[in-house]
């Protein structure tokens, strides 16, 4: 199975990365993971590119670079652009303060901008939310999470008869808060995360789980993108 990791590349991060193009002139690339074949499938408008790594590292290199790339050139765009508005904001204002915070601020923002132009931040990627089938079998096989999970849940519905809206008390008895599970990756460190959210609690439980080579970290992303919408 190959499953769709980035959408809408374009044309010069894969290049960045090392991923020559064939066919060149599209305007966004969707890079799709496929771990029994140890491939990357480029697609886009004209066609399909495969690209086959020896190994499982170097295809797990890659797809951290392509993502790295991506980020920090979104990050670095909009830190350029708030450094650019917060310097010309005594351009439009006859108001300043008497301390240097501007100054600071902006020292700050080019510290932040250095670190995501040499890549110096750990990359995380929303998998997406896990149906809920997937939520009740967690809960079912993992006493913890649920004894967590029910707790919040009791919260919530105290949180409920507090409320100083009528209308919303006069419902308390038929609430049954919703339970969110929001999963992640964090390749370099092979790692999956799971956080379940209650409805007006908010995160409740973080499961992390950890996979010692990048075979079983690539193919248990496989496995979770089959759950998640």
């Amino acid at each position: 199975m190959c499953f769709l990791l980035y959408a809408n590349v374009d044309e010069y991060i894969l290049k960045f990365v090392g991923l020559d193009i064939e066919k060149e002139g599209a305007e966004k690339y969707d890079i799709y993971v496929c771990p029994e074949t140890n491939i990357l499938e480029i697609s886009s408008k004209l066609g399909i590119e495969d690209r086959t790594f020896s190994n499982y590292d170097k295809l797990l290199f890659r797809i951290i670079m392509i993502g790295k790339k991506l980020y920090a050139d979104t990050m670095v765009e909009k830190l350029d652009r708030a450094e650019y508005e917060i310097s010309h904001n005594q351009t439009y204002l006859p108001l300043m303060t008497e301390g240097n915070e501007v100054e600071h601020l902006i020292a700050n923002i080019r510290r932040v901008r250095e670190d995501y132009v040499n890549f110096n931040f750990r990359l995380v990627i929303k998998l997406g939310r896990l149906y809920d089938e997937y939520v009740e079998t967690k809960l079912n096989e993992n006493p913890t999470i649920k004894y967590t999970i029910d707790d919040a849940k009791k919260h919530a519905k105290e949180l409920c008869y507090k409320s100083d809206d009528r209308e919303v008390r006069y419902w308390c008895d038929s609430y049954e808060p919703f339970v969110y599970a929001n999963v992640y990756a964090v390749p370099e460190d092979k790692r999956i995360i799971v956080i379940y959210d209650v409805e007006d609690v908010g995160e409740v439980y973080k499961e992390v789980i950890g996979y010692s080579t990048a075979e079983e970290f690539l193919k248990a992303l496989e496995n979770v993108y089959r759950m998640v919408n």
